[in-house]
Formats: structure tokens, C-alpha cells, sequence
């Protein structure tokens, strides 16, 4: 893990081996739970903390390329003023515009990959969490799965599976009528993702509910 702080693969297999090698506690002693779960969220912590420098890098750098065509562009423009005999010829207007929109693409594209990664860490670690210590309760010394989703919406750059993933364990392993308030909060956040809208319909058609108001909605989505 030292010599691949990016692997995801060495940071899971990790997780798992400490999940394993320490017996699980008694469920009404909280601090026990809590001590075992503590050094596997660290763990995860650690490959999260790797990805969202990534991307802090990714956004300084687009930064910095787009200060960059500015002063060039400003600096040929100042040449040109300062040289009457000047004979060059410059591109049309909108080329620094063309650059600096085809650098904030380029960032927006790589940036979404490595918010995918950042998702899949998410949804490993609440379902290892939920293992060790149930749905639990935001801000609870167990706060269980619903507080790594807390943490994943609070911190950010994640994609619409982690909150297809809450709500799925919601509903499946506790049979919790908040599944379909994660789903509605999710399209709010990705009112445009297909794929979202989908798993929502699905989850819909599952419990029987046909009468949601965002069901029409998630039809024509799916279907355009």
C-alpha cells in the first residue's frame, strides 16, 4: 500500500483481512464495534484521501493552463499594439475561448473518471461498515452506513451510484422506507443521469409504487 497508494485492489484486500482476523464483538457493546470498524474506515480513508488530491491537482492545473493562454493571448496582443510594421496574423477572436473550453472539457472528462473510483471506495466502505455496524445513524458513535453516505454526499466528486448504492441497502437489508427519499434526493443532484433514473424505476416497479410523482418523469427519461 505504501508503494501503491493508488491500488485499490491492495486497500480492499486489506480492509478484509482486518475485518476477518478480528472477532466480531457483541452488538450491544458499541465501543468494541467501534474499535474494530475503526482501523478498516481508516483504511479507506487513506486510498480516499489519494483520489481527492488527484483532483485537487486535476483542478490546479487547469488553472494554471488557463492563466497561461490568458497572458499569451494578452502578450501577443500587447506586441502587436507596440509594433506598427508588425506582419503577423492572428487566429479569429474566439480561439482563446476554443482553448480554454477545450481545457475545462479535458479536466471535466478526467475529472469524472477519477470521480468513479472515488465512488466505487465510497460504496465498498459502506458496505463494509454496514457489516460491522449496521445502518447505524448520522452523528451516532455508530453511525453505520448511512453515516459513510453522509460523509461521500458531504465531501463530494461522487458519482450517482453511491447514492443508488444507499438506497438499495436501505431497502433490501432493511426493508427502510427511506430507499425512495435517497432516490429523490439523488434526482435532484443528477436530474439528467439516464442510468440514475433507470435504477430508480426499477426500485419503483420492485415495491409496487406506481403512483410516484417522479414516476413519468423517470419513464420518459428512460425512454427518450
Amino acid at each position: 500500500m505504501a508503494a501503491n497508494p493508488e491500488s485499490c485492489l491492495l486497500h480492499f484486500r486489506y480492509a478484509e483481512y482486518l475485518e476477518a482476523s478480528v472477532p466480531a464483538p457483541p452488538v450491544e457493546d458499541r465501543e468494541a464495534v467501534k474499535r474494530k470498524s475503526t482501523p478498516i474506515r481508516q483504511v479507506y480513508d487513506s486510498i480516499l484521501d489519494v483520489y481527492y488530491k488527484m483532483v485537487t491537482k486535476i483542478q490546479a492545473r487547469e488553472k494554471d493552463t488557463i492563466a497561461n493562454i490568458e497572458e499569451t493571448n494578452t502578450t501577443k496582443r500587447l506586441d502587436d499594439d507596440d509594433d506598427d510594421d508588425a506582419d503577423f496574423e492572428y487566429a479569429p477572436p474566439d480561439t482563446k475561448d476554443t482553448q480554454i473550453n477545450l481545457v475545462k472539457e479535458a479536466t471535466k472528462v478526467e475529472t469524472l473518471i477519477i470521480s468513479k473510483t472515488i465512488s466505487a471506495i465510497w460504496i465498498n466502505l459502506m458496505r463494509a461498515i454496514r457489516r460491522l455496524e449496521g445502518h447505524g445513524k448520522v452523528g451516532d458513535l455508530i453511525g453505520g452506513s448511512r453515516q459513510i453516505f453522509a460523509d461521500a454526499r458531504k465531501r463530494g466528486k461522487i458519482t450517482s451510484d453511491v447514492y443508488i448504492a444507499s438506497a438499495l441497502i436501505e431497502y433490501h437489508c432493511y426493508k427502510d422506507p427511506s430507499a425512495s427519499r435517497i432516490f429523490d434526493k439523488g434526482m435532484k443532484v443528477f436530474p439528467d443521469d439516464v442510468e440514475f433514473a433507470l435504477e430508480y424505476l426499477k426500485h419503483l416497479i420492485s415495491i409496487n409504487d406506481l403512483t410516484s410523482k417522479s414516476l413519468l418523469k423517470l419513464v420518459t427519461m428512460v425512454h427518450v
